[in-house]
């Protein structure tokens, strides 16, 4: 069974262990599309930011502090801090640091590190978003994902587009948070 729990949610999970109870089909609780649980959650609220530059892949980005290391270089690197906030399309981060390679298109951030990117949010102390790919990877963290109405944490995630594409140590459920009949 969990082998083709795993194929069906598109996540390959490490160093996990499956834990649960039937208190929900005690209690009739069984919603069909979701297992055991009704779904009950709510992306958190995305910090505003000003759209200089609202055509399709432009970055924006705001922060208390900006320094650039060696402008105009394939090198150069924008050191980013305090209250930090970078935006393209569909993808928003947030964090406390962002070092920032206009080159690569490479966003490494660290300090209470959030990102959204397509109805998918995590949330950890650190991460890297690749802007032209879509893909992130985030350590020590918590993630929603509305598409599969799931949550969860884990030690270290990779995200592609809204797919949770590996995590591990992690946790699994779609059921609401507090209320989490089933954890894989």
């Amino acid at each position: 069974m969990l082998p083709r729990l795993l194929l069906l949610l598109g996540v390959t999970l490490s160093g996990m262990t499956l834990s649960g109870t039937l208190a929900a089909q005690e209690r009739g609780g069984l919603v069909s599309g979701f297992g055991m649980c009704r779904p009950a959650l709510v992306l958190p609220e995305k910090p505003k930011i000003e759209i200089e530059n609202p055509e399709v892949g432009a970055t924006d980005i705001e922060a208390d502090t900006m320094e650039t290391e060696a402008p105009g270089t394939p090198e150069e690197l924008t050191v980013l801090t305090g209250d930090v906030v970078v935006s393209r399309d569909e993808q928003l981060m947030a964090a406390d640091e962002v070092r920032y390679r206009p080159n690569g298109r490479q966003v490494w951030a660290r300090g209470n590190v959030q990102l959204w990117q397509e109805g998918t949010f995590l949330g950890g102390d650190s991460g890297t978003l690749s802007l032209d790919q879509e893909h992130a990877s985030m350590e020590q963290l918590s993630f929603i994902q509305m598409q599969n109405h799931a949550h969860g944490t884990a030690r270290q995630a990779s995200l592609s587009g809204q797919e949770l594409i590996e995590a591990t140590d992690a946790t699994y459920t779609t059921c609401a948070p507090g209320e989490e009949d089933w954890v894989l």
